[in-house]
């Protein structure tokens, strides 16, 4: 009756568990995670060799779906109890990626994870743009994909109303024009037989410029118009044009200038932030709301890096021409800068449980192309972000226009949520925003030593006397109460077993070589697991706090395996932890900077067995352990007169297997071999050696005694 019951609760999607007093105890029901990889360059679909789930609480893997789980779409389910877990996903030729899970009712449709790949698509090489800009119009090329499949769109056309020679996407879904540099704005369209179209209007265009552009088009009929808003930039959280008319994140209230210190990676939303101080840790990715209506209620979820991410939000909140101009990176990098502060901000503060930031003005706009000047300056900026004194990342804010918002004309700010800042660049400009934190226009200012105005703002204006500001500088002028500073960051490179062949129940070295900036104190975390499958193995007791120098280093972790280990090809993940609360332990309140999944990383084996001189024995013999008692290692010698298949185990009083010692042929002679049994308890234990040869089964069993 039980077992009839307990079928129907699981077809019901309840989970019981059976307890030792004979009562069901009732579980939370799976709840289904559906997730989608892609390349984030082109929009390709990935099937990641690598992917598991990684729960903090109790510090384990807890879910590794086989590669064949993943469609040809990049599509894979899982199912999973509610809570707060860690995703990590890696394919080869791509940099793995991580991020939060937060498994409830309210679960987002589909999950988009968008993986780096390590080197950009030979398109998209960098030398290769900078060779196609032309000084008379603006470069636009990228790639088309069907939506629903992930694979590249053959024969989409691309047109536009500027430039009357249109492209076609080739096999790859590549596709390359040019419109005319006189225009300040263009458009183009992609169509294709038996797809929704897709225009593009307002794209910003520059002599010598460029766009890169990543299209998705869905199966349908009719146009789907995207507005890229190039007419002015919008403020961080507030109105994007001039009317101010659009939606905001805390349009009118104070800026959050004193956020204190960070909340824990995996707390949940709305629990207290800032229990524990911590430098400025940066996190491997940002979870991005998607099609949203308010800042609460984006529709769907996507998952990029933090480098990955602000490359696509610098172009569509600043002009990436400014970059053209002389001097005008500074103005990119100031941005760059800001733009990364203000969305890490929210990975620690954020808006959802499903994700951090939106995609729009509600919060940063979040555009689908990338330029030359927007990546350069977001990697040559890369880990600063600006702090409060306690070292804690701010929610940086900034506007199109601050001039003139309660302090005067030719002053930022407002006199009351921001500082008096005396900022004659842009004196008798109209205001068009709070006023706080940076001005965009005036960081371009600045950084060209001109007064830069509208209709056209790819080209440098008269200049306004005041000279010119570096990046570092223009951030000090806007954000006076906050450092600039670099965040903290660690990755692994690579990871090796010592030795390559371990035993069940050996203790064995994994060898990290770990990239990290500046010199820190990391947990080094680990689990493995048979290639073929089956569940994961935690070492907690071996989880290891040390330094590592800036740079390259080498460090090492011990990790015991259990001694019913089964033998074959093994996995490893591999996990770097900061022990935000310095308990010396990997737990849920503690932050991951890297993780990777190592596949065939070594192999368990027989136990090593080390040959000992002498001659050829005529007897087969097992040898009384030594020492005996022990406490926790013994070593057991044993001699074979003919080569065969030795089986030499370890049993627990009432005939259970614990332990393999040998499992494997070996030849004639003399041998030892070693039994750690720092894992069990203390006792009266047997060792049995069976040897197979040419049909003979040879058979001893001794006892052994384990003190404590």
């Amino acid at each position: 009756m039980a077992k009839k019951f307990y079928s129907f609760c699981r077809q019901a999607g309840v989970i019981l568990t059976l307890g030792a007093s004979g009562v069901f105890a009732q579980h939370p029901p799976l709840q289904p995670v559906n997730l989608r990889f892609m390349d984030s360059n082109t929009g390709y679909a990935l099937q990641p060799q690598e992917l598991l789930v990684y729960d903090p609480a109790a510090n384990r893997v807890v879910a590794s779906p086989a590669p064949g789980q993943v469609t040809p779409e990049g599509n894979a389910s899982l199912s999973l109890p509610p809570g707060n877990y860690m995703l990590e996903a890696g394919a080869a030729g791509y940099a793995s990626i991580s991020a939060r899970l937060v498994v409830g009712e309210e679960m987002p449709t589909q999950i988009r994870l968008f993986l780096d790949p390590l080197y950009p698509p030979a398109e998209l090489e960098p030398v290769r743009i900078r060779l196609l800009q032309r000084p008379d119009a603006t470069l636009i090329c990228g790639f088309v994909v069907d939506d629903h499949s992930g694979r590249p769109l053959e024969g989409v056309r691309i047109h536009s109303p500027e430039n009357s020679l249109p492209a076609t996407s080739g096999g790859n879904g590549y596709f390359q024009l040019y419109l005319p540099a006189e225009e300040v704005a263009g458009s183009l369209r992609f169509e294709k037989a038996g797809y929704l179209a897709e225009e593009r209007a307002g794209i910003e265009l520059w002599p010598g410029g460029d766009w890169q552009y990543r299209i998705r088009l869905s199966a349908g009929q009719g146009t789907r118009v995207v507005k890229e808003g190039k007419q002015d930039r919008a403020p961080a959280g507030h109105s994007r044009n001039a009317g101010g008319d659009e939606p905001c994140e805390d349009c009118d209230s104070p800026p959050q200038r004193s956020a204190g210190e960070q909340s824990l990676p995996f707390q949940s939303p709305g629990t207290d932030a800032g229990v524990f101080p911590t430098p400025a840790l940066l996190p491997n990715s940002i979870r991005v709301g998607r099609n949203c209506p308010s800042a609460t209620t984006c529709t769907s979820v996507e998952v990029y890096t933090v480098q990955t991410y602000c490359k696509y939000v610098l172009p569509a909140e600043w002009f990436s021409c400014w970059g053209s101009l002389s001097n005008g990176m500074n103005s990119l990098q100031a941005g760059a800068v800001a733009i990364r502060s203000y969305g890490v901000w929210h990975v620690y503060n954020p808006l959802t449980a499903n994700y951090d930031i939106c995609d729009n003005t509600f919060c940063q706009f979040f555009g689908s192309s990338q330029t030359s000047n927007g990546n350069a300056a977001v990697d040559a900026t890369e880990r600063y972000v600006l702090a409060t004194a306690g070292n804690a990342i701010t929610r940086s804010e900034y506007s199109a226009e601050n001039n003139n918002k309660g302090c005067g004309d030719g002053w930022s700010g407002t006199g009351t949520t921001w500082p008096c800042i005396w900022d004659p660049v842009c004196s008798g400009i109209a205001s068009n925003g709070h006023g706080r934190g940076m001005c965009q226009w005036g960081s371009a200012r600045w950084a060209n030593g001109t007064k830069i105005v509208l209709p056209n703002a790819c080209v440098a204006g008269v200049p306004h006397g005041y000279g010119t500001k570096t990046w570092q500088e223009i951030l000090t002028h806007y954000y006076p109460d906050y450092q600039l500073i670099e965040g903290y960051t660690a990755s692994i490179v690579s990871a090796a077993a010592i030795p390559s062949t371990v035993s069940p129940g050996q203790t064995f070295s994994i060898q990290y070589t770990i990239q990290a900036a500046p010199a820190m104190s990391l947990m080094l975390g680990a689990s493995v697991r048979p290639s073929a499958g089956g569940n994961w193995i935690d070492d907690p007791a071996n989880d290891r706090k040390l330094s590592v120098n800036a740079g390259s280093s080498s460090v090492f972790r011990n990790f015991t395996l259990p001694g019913n280990a089964p033998l074959g090809s093994y996995d490893m993940w591999l996990a770097l932890w900061y022990d935000v609360n310095g308990n010396n332990q990997i737990n849920a309140g503690d932050f991951v900077f890297d993780s990777k999944r190592f596949n065939q990383a070594f192999s368990v084996g027989p136990n090593a067995v080390e040959p000992l001189a002498g001659a050829i024995p005529t007897d087969y013999f097992l040898g009384q352990n030594y020492p005996n008692p022990f406490n926790p290692i013994t070593s057991i010698e044993f001699s074979l007169p003919r080569a065969g298949r030795t089986v030499l185990k370890v049993y627990d009083p009432l005939g259970q297997e614990i332990a393999s010692l040998v499992d494997g042929t070996l030849p004639a002679g003399h041998y030892r071999t070693e039994w750690d049994a720092g894992d069990f308890p203390a006792g009266v234990y047997f060792y049995r050696l069976k040897v197979f040869e040419r049909g003979t089964d040879y058979r001893e069993t001794k006892k052994l005694v384990l003190v404590r």
